[in-house]
Formats: C-alpha cells, sequence, structure tokens
C-alpha cells in the first residue's frame, strides 16, 4: 500500500481523514436545515444552495484523491441528501447526477455492493405475486369508465376544459403499452433495484397514513426499502411508503419506461407548472408512488389537473366534488394540513363530523393501464389493495 510522505499515514488512511475533515460543513448545513421551519428554508434559500455545493465538493475530493471503498457510500448518501433536501433543480440536478453517474461507473467496491445486493434479492422470488388475495370493496358509486379509443385529445379537452363542471374519470388501456407495464419491468423488484440502485437514499414514509401521530419520514436505501415492503405481508410493522417523489430526479433511466401522456400538453387556461423548469418533464410534475396493502393517502386535495396512472397492483379511490367542502372538515387554515380532511373516510365519526354523513362521493378501483383524471380541488381519498407501484402526473 502507498505511503503519505509527509506523515507515513496509508493513502486510504489520509484520504479517509481528509473526507472526514471535509463534511463538517455539510453536515452542519444539514442540521442547520433540519432545525429550522419550511418557511424559515424557504425566506433563507441560500442553505439549501449551500448543501448542494459542499455535497458536491466532497464528490470532488473523491474523485482528486482517487477513493474508494464505503467512502463511495457516504458520498453518494450526501449527494442524495442535497438533492432531496436542497431539493436541487436546474443546473445544480445535473451536476448531481452527473457526478452519481460517474461513481457509479468507476466504483469498483460499488458494483460488487450491487451484486451482493441482487443476490440478496434471489431469496424473495422474482416472480413473486404481490397482487394476489386482493379484496376488492363493494363501490355504490362507482366513476365513468372510458376505453382509450373513446377519448382523443379533443374530447379530453372538452371534458377537463371547465373545472368547475368537470368530473373525475378513468380512461382504460391509455398506458397498456408502457414498459414499464407491458414488460412488467416495475413489478419485478430486482430490475427496480438495479435500475434506481439499492445503495440510493429514498424518502421513506413510515406509518399507515400522515394524520396519524405515530406516522414519521425518514431516508432511507432504496434496497431496504425493496426488503421491507416484499415481506411486509402479513406484518404489523409500520408500513413503508414511498409517496409523492420524484424518483425520476435519481434514476433518469426509468424515463425509458413510461411515456408521458398527449393528454398532459391539453392547454386549459389554468396551467399551474412552469413549462420552463428544469426539473419538470414538459411542464408536468411527475412523481412515484410505491408501497405494500394498506398504505393511506387521507383524503385530501391538489390544486392540479391530475392524470394517476397505475402501474402495477391496485388502488382504491374515493373522490369528492370542491361543493363538498364544507361537509369535509378541513384542517384550520394557516395549518400545514390546510388541504386535508379530518375525516375519517371509511369509518367517519359521525358524532364528530355529522356533516360527513351527507358528503356525496364517486369512487373506482385503478388497475394497470388505467388512467384516472382528478380536476384541480377535487378531495380525494387513496387506498392501497395490493403491493402496487403509481405515477401521478400534475400539469
Amino acid at each position: 500500500m502507498c505511503s503519505d510522505v509527509e506523515n507515513g499515514t496509508s493513502y486510504n488512511e489520509s484520504n479517509r481523514h481528509a473526507l472526514y475533515y471535509s463534511r463538517d460543513p455539510f453536515e452542519y448545513t444539514q442540521n442547520l436545515i433540519a432545525s429550522r421551519s419550511a418557511a424559515e428554508n424557504n425566506a433563507e434559500p441560500h442553505w439549501a444552495r449551500m448543501l448542494i455545493d459542499t455535497a458536491l465538493l466532497q464528490a470532488l475530493e473523491y474523485f482528486t484523491r482517487d477513493m474508494d471503498g464505503q467512502v463511495t457510500l457516504v458520498v453518494l448518501n450526501n449527494l442524495d441528501r442535497a438533492l432531496i433536501i436542497g431539493a436541487a433543480s436546474g443546473e445544480q440536478l445535473k451536476w448531481i447526477q452527473r457526478v452519481v453517474k460517474d461513481i457509479e461507473g468507476t466504483s469498483t467496491w460499488l458494483q460488487t455492493q450491487i451484486v451482493i445486493g441482487e443476490e440478496k434479492q434471489k431469496f424473495n422470488d422474482p416472480n413473486q405475486d404481490y397482487v394476489a388475495n386482493v379484496t376488492f370493496p363493494d363501490m355504490s358509486f362507482p366513476l365513468k369508465r372510458y376505453s382509450v379509443d373513446e377519448v382523443d385529445m379533443f374530447r379530453f379537452q372538452q371534458m377537463i376544459s371547465d373545472s368547475e363542471r368537470s368530473c373525475p374519470f378513468i380512461i382504460e388501456g391509455a398506458t397498456s403499452f408502457w414498459p414499464a407495464l407491458s414488460r412488467h419491468k416495475w413489478s419485478n423488484l430486482s430490475y427496480m433495484r438495479r435500475a434506481v440502485g439499492h445503495h440510493r437514499l429514498v424518502p421513506i414514509e413510515q406509518g399507515k397514513k400522515y394524520t396519524d401521530e405515530q406516522w414519521s419520514q425518514k431516508l432511507v436505501s432504496f434496497g431496504e426499502f425493496l426488503d421491507n415492503i416484499s415481506n411486509s405481508s402479513g406484518s404489523d410493522k409500520p408500513c413503508d411508503y414511498l409517496a409523492q417523489h420524484n424518483l425520476l430526479k435519481q434514476a433518469p433511466a426509468l424515463k425509458r419506461d413510461f411515456i408521458l401522456p398527449d393528454y398532459t400538453q391539453v392547454e386549459t387556461g389554468r396551467r399551474a407548472v412552469s413549462v420552463d423548469v428544469d426539473d419538470n418533464v414538459d411542464g408536468v410534475v411527475v412523481n412515484i408512488w410505491i408501497g405494500p396493502s394498506g398504505t393511506i393517502s387521507p383524503l385530501h386535495y391538489d390544486n392540479f389537473d391530475n392524470l394517476f396512472a397505475q402501474i402495477f397492483g391496485y388502488k382504491y379511490f374515493r373522490l369528492y366534488s370542491h361543493r363538498e367542502t364544507a361537509n369535509l372538515y378541513p384542517y384550520p387554515p394557516g395549518t400545514l394540513l390546510v388541504n386535508t380532511s379530518q375525516v375519517d373516510v371509511e369509518s367517519p365519526d359521525i358524532k364528530k363530523h355529522p356533516r360527513a354523513e351527507n358528503a356525496h362521493y364517486l369512487e373506482c378501483v385503478v388497475k394497470p393501464g388505467d388512467l384516472l383524471y382528478i380536476p384541480p380541488r377535487w378531495w380525494h381519498y387513496v387506498r392501497s389493495l395490493s403491493t402496487s407501484a403509481s405515477i401521478s402526473m400534475w400539469f
């Protein structure tokens, strides 16, 4: 092993010490951001930029000192933290993606870890049926379904142009040709492990729904997350849910597995997403949802037009018009949950929320290939009936 001429320490040891000291600015910035409110961080975005810059500085040190080994994981994890916590976009996002690609392509240690991760995955059947024994709820007020041949661009525009009068509907088979579905890519956890990287950090919600007191968020490796959901059947452990996360930022290769529907380019005059933002896809906010059976998104609304594509598995939706808001008991204005209802949709407390009993709704189960349209400000509640993966597209 080569030695450091000046102090006699091993080359790898001196590298490790150098990286340790360069981590201090990153850790300081990360802890500072974590200690502040979202409003404070939004008011002073330079701290997020510093988090990203210090993570990139670590990566520069990694390359210039020709490091490899476990330190590779430290550098990659901090780049993920910078991307997620710092909300990297534009040129900063492109730099992170480029550096991650270079590290993943040159680290022999990391390639070994990928093989170990794939060997571990073999203990789980890659063809495991994650949607076996699904119990489908009885539905009293199903929403309308159309075949993809019935809804061309002109008709779609007519159906959604008036947000005050438009209603949710499903276009069946609209995404069946996507490689994510047609080749069953995303239901194969071994494929997902390699496409994303089992070592990459992702934000996970832990708990059945975000309104529970026990609910929490954390960053875990994608491989650990996949292991948890593939072994979650019948478990009493809190659900792990990758919810509303733009995984494409971390794994651009996944973009090859789906095609943005032409419907998202329809102009309604109310487009809320800027078409020139670098980290969006043609002016569409794309988020990915992966989780086991039993995960719940409480009744809430979004301000965007939403096309929700089911990749594999099944989810139950219940949807309420914005005209039902008074019957749905939103959390008070000024709170973080202002767009969320206090009503437990499938088990309402009528004494506490008596008007909820009078609220009219539509419902559906989305299956692979379905494209569900949800108008802006329509309340929707979602429960996973099986392990599933979905893509939401706000436009």
